[in-house]
């Protein structure tokens, strides 16, 4: 039987091998991919040296079946030897490197592990040389078996075999021991796994032993069907990313499930061919390089966990807080100039040094690319795995409009980065809805689909021989060019860092610390970060425009993933927390390579080697190493609280500011004390017992509020209303339904059923960031501030965002809004620690801090989940009253969420009593005190509120 499409033809038979290739294929894939899922689901750690292992499992093999592989039972034995000694590898990496950064941000991790890439890819080299290896067949698996007609390798059928063999194991050791207990749990909880007193050390370092094995054992397998090749590792880890990010991040069923999925699509492509529809022919198999990206693209947008995979669980520990900005000082300024006038001053070393301008001019061009990528991973808080697409785009868009449209210089120069543009607003649009891993595996995604189509398309891009021939205009060549690429590289750099110290850039700050509270700020989150990941993109593409002028051509290579690694690490090098970073990274990052490659065949196990010392030496790195020597040169010791001594002699940070907050707001009441030093139940207050503050039209009416969660109604028919000026308390015991209603309220939950209107418009079906520009306002449970900024710049972004002039992306923030902002700090009694970093404030002070920026829009609602968690009872009085005050002066209204008593029953005008989703009670502090079912729910029977 034969389909015919066009001038193609596929047969039955042929469509039936290319199915159990793709089967065997799967198999091998899954073997790799496995491990590399279960390190995630544990560590967390995005394990780029699993390619290696695979390398390595391969290699070995390869000469212990030399050695032992005359037999089948030496073939096998050699195999099953190899799995076991990198192994024992991936156990020593574990315990001597791995163990000393799990608390390190993950794109460390991820650096530490390129780093042994580079090791192990030039120890390969010293043991095994250049050639590739292939081995010989297994014995007794050397024939075939005919199929339909065809004949199908007997070895192939063995492989298909393997792969459900080992899921199976795997499922068996991972629901049926308690060691396989222990590793759902560490995927769920680490830190609670630990709590319990589970020794994580051990637990990690075998999940991790488990990972090489399997990675090691699908490289052994490959000896009849693959050869040793020193390019293994980079190839192979991207096809293991895609299977692990389709299946979903942890899911070893959805590994095997994906691995499926591609090595059968991609052994369809083969098999159709060449087909012609229309007139048009399509040549399948070239998409084999792009479809595998395809399919993750399309899973990623679609469903970003994956197949069977689930939303990552957030580990709670946390990476140093970046340091607030700060402008250049006199000193560093002069630095700079300096530096400036010396690389002015290069073309001159052309006589006696011929290659240092080059050399420089190199360095200029990787310190734009470098800085592009900082941009949006700094600031932005956006890892991408992909960033030389944009890169890539710039070179080839330029060459192409310079060779083939006949375009001048000036004018590619000038188009190609509209067109790269243009590429990083689509590609962005996307990629900017997701975040983490997987928000860096569509940017891989995206820029593999870009890099085989360049690859490939002979006819316009040159295939992989790429475009040559593009030299500067005459006028520009020589040193004329150099200076271009000096005025280029500066201008643009000095760009991208005065952005940061816009409202655009502070807007960019804040959306990476706290999205949820630059959403309830009114902060496009989304498009904030879209507009920073198309500004990135254009850099890189004029980065790639310089660089395709300055060395007369492009190839694929501009484009591939190892140069997207090389402008991580430059970033990374450098220090991301340091706006220095990208210029010292690809310095640094160019004259090693530079230095290495000239001095030693195996310049890239010295380059591994510097980058591992500078993770376990100067995590923040080299920006953070010179920042480090500055302090010690100083004798300045650094400390998370400021020393700074108040008038009454003690820190600032040991006073009690809520107790002389309390004691100055005459008539209002706080908590009652009893002998024991715990808060009573206050009798409820004369200024409010007897109902709403305000006697007006209700601000907000809810009606008929439901929310359903499958079977489960968890906010069943909720009505109330709230007046300007009165203070509501909704509240109610766990699984009462009160964080299900205030989400509704705020926009961050979908009702299934009711109405909710402010001053008459309908909330409900409203995204949350659409709250504070209607005038209502949000304070959370675990209070949120923009960590690395000042307390005055969280006010003042607040202040920026209500006024829409976050899209300033010129003007330096620090003038925008200040006295203002003094102002709302002075009325929460913050004002004296305007310009400390958030990060050193005490949890009170956050409460504060947080109140001011959530009345920053002047809101006629101010929701608050929780406002007094985890505050000591004089904070809690402090806090409570100064809210109330506000109320009043502002006529605001506040609907509030409470656990702790002495706050609802001292400071509410009303109380909403839920329990079970329901309404059961509503009225002022007496009326809930005394209510029957109220009670009933709270205690079982009897009266137990103390209502002295």
């Amino acid at each position: 039987m034969q389909f015919l499409f066009g001038a193609g033809r596929m047969t039955l038979s042929g469509l039936f091998v290319q199915f159990i290739n793709g089967l065997a294929e799967a198999s091998s894939l899954f073997l790799v991919a496995a491990g590399l899922s279960l390190i995630f689901g544990v560590t967390r750690i995005v394990n780029f040296a699993h390619g290696s292992l695979y390398m390595l499992g391969l290699y070995v093999a390869y000469s212990l079946v030399e050695r032992w592989g005359d037999s089948a039972l030496g073939f096998w034995t050699a195999l099953l030897c190899a799995a076991l000694l990198i192994a024992m590898l991936g156990l020593l990496i574990e315990v001597l490197l791995l163990r000393r950064i799990y608390r390190a941000p993950e794109m460390f991790q991820l650096l530490a592990t390129f780093a042994l890439v580079l090791i192990f890819n030039d120890a390969a080299l010293w043991l095994w040389g250049p050639d590739d290896l292939l081995g010989p067949l297994a014995p007794g698996l050397d024939g075939a078996v005919e199929l339909f007609g065809r004949y199908v390798p007997v070895y192939d059928l063995l492989l298909v075999a393997i792969g459900p063999l080992v899921l199976l194991a795997l499922w068996l050791l991972l629901t049926r021991t308690r060691w396989g207990a222990l590793i759902r749990a560490a995927t769920q909880d680490r830190e609670m796994l630990g709590a319990l007193g589970v020794n994580q050390a051990w637990l990690f370092t075998s999940v991790f032993a488990l990972g090489a094995f399997l990675a090691a054992l699908g490289g052994a397998l490959q000896i009849p069907r693959q050869p040793a090749a020193l390019a293994l590792d980079l190839s192979i880890i991207g096809d293991v990313f895609v299977v692990v990010v389709v299946g979903g991040m942890g899911s070893i069923p959805g590994a095997y499930l994906a691995a499926l999925l591609i090595a059968q699509v991609k052994a369809l492509c083969i098999a159709l061919g060449v087909v012609s529809i229309g007139g048009f022919e399509f040549a399948f198999p070239k998409l084999t390089l792009a479809v595998e990206f395809i399919c993750m693209a399309l899973v990623l947008v679609f469903r970003p966990w994956g197949l069977l995979g689930k939303p990552l669980a957030q580990l709670r520990h946390q990476s140093a807080v970046e340091a607030p900005l700060a402008q250049s000082s006199a000193g560093e300024r002069r630095v700079w100039l300096l530096l400036l006038a010396a690389l002015a001053l290069t073309p001159l070393l052309s006589s006696s040094l011929p290659y240092a301008p080059i050399l420089i001019q190199d360095i200029l061009m990787t310190v734009l690319f470098a800085a592009s990528l900082h941009f949006m991973m700094g600031p932005g808080g956006m890892v991408s795995f992909g960033h030389a697409a944009y890169f890539g785009l710039g070179a080839y868009a330029a060459a192409l409009l310079f060779k083939l449209a006949g375009w001048s210089m000036p004018a590619a120069m000038l188009g190609a980065p509209v067109l790269v543009l243009l590429a990083a607003i689509v590609f962005g649009w996307f990629c900017v809805r997701l975040s983490g891993v997987y928000l860096a595996m569509l940017t891989l995604a995206f820029a593999q689909i870009v890099w085989s189509i360049i690859f490939q398309w002979d006819g316009l891009t040159g295939g992989s021989n790429g475009i040559i021939g593009i030299w500067p205009a005459q006028w520009l060549s020589g040193d004329r060019f150099f200076y271009l690429v000096l005025a280029v590289v500066v201008a643009g750099a000095w760009m991208l860092r005065r952005m940061q110290f816009s409202p655009f850039g502070h807007a960019l700050r804040a959306s990476r610390d706290s999205a949820m509270r630059a959403d309830a700020c009114g902060i496009p989150v989304r498009s904030v970060q879209w507009a920073a990941f198309s500004v990135a993109g254009l850099f890189a593409g004029l980065a790639g425009v310089l660089f395709v002028f300055a060395k007369g051509g492009a190839s694929p290579e501009v484009i591939s993933v190892a140069k997207s690694v090389d402008a991580l690490v430059m970033v990374l090098l450098g220090g991301i927390q340091a706006m220095a970073g990208p210029v010292l990274g690809a310095t640094a990052f160019t004259l090693l390579q530079d230095w290495f490659v000239g001095a030693t065949e195996y310049w890239r196990a010295l380059f591994g080697l510097v980058i591992l010392m500078l993770v376990l030496l100067f995590p923040s790195g080299l920006a953070g190493a010179i920042q480090l020597l500055r302090d010690k040169a100083r004798g300045k010791r650094r400390s998370l609280r400021t020393g700074k001594i108040s008038e009454g002699g003690k820190p600032l940070h040991e006073q009690d500011p809520w107790k002389e907050l309390a004691q100055a707001m005459d008539g209002l009441p706080g908590a009652a004390r009893t002998d024991g030093g715990t808060a009573a139940m206050p009798a409820p207050s004369p200024a409010h017992s007897g109902g709403s503050a305000s006697s007006g039209e209700p601000l907000l009416n809810v009606r008929g509020l439901t929310k359903r969660f499958g079977g489960n109604v968890a906010v069943d028919e909720v009505e109330f209303s709230l007046a300007p000026g009165e203070m509501l308390a909704l509240i109610g015991p766990n699984g009462a339904g009160k964080s299900t209603t205030f989400n509704m309220l705020g926009g961050q939950l979908k009702a299934d059923g009711g109405s909710v209107l402010f001053d008459g418009t309908e909330l409900l079906g409203r995204p949350s960031g659409a709250m504070a520009s209607m005038g209502i306002g949000r304070t959370f449970q675990i209070s949120t501030l923009f960590a690395s900024m000042r307390v005055v710049e969280n006010v003042q972004i607040a202040l920026m965002a209500s006024q829409g002039r976050i899209w300033n992306a010129w003007k330096a923030a620090a003038d925008i809004g200040r006295e203002a902002a003094l102002e709302l700090l002075d009325q929460v009694g913050m004002r004296d620690q305007a310009d400390l970093p958030c990060s050193q404030l005490a949890y009170g002070d956050v409460k504060r801090v947080e109140l001011a920026v959530s009345l920053a829009a002047r809101p006629r609602l101010l929701l608050m989940d929780e406002p007094t968690a985890g505050m000591a009872p004089s904070e809690r009085a402090g806090l409570m009253a100064l809210v109330r005050r506000l109320a009043r002066e502002r006529d605001m209204a506040v609907l509030f969420t409470e656990h702790s008593m002495d706050v609802v029953f001292g400071y509410a005008d009303r109380i909403v009593v839920l329990s079970r989703g329901r309404l059961i009670a509503q009225g002022d502090a007496q009326a809930i005190q005394s209510h029957a079912q109220v009670q009933a729910v709270y205690f079982g029977t009897g009266k137990t509120f103390d209502a002295r």
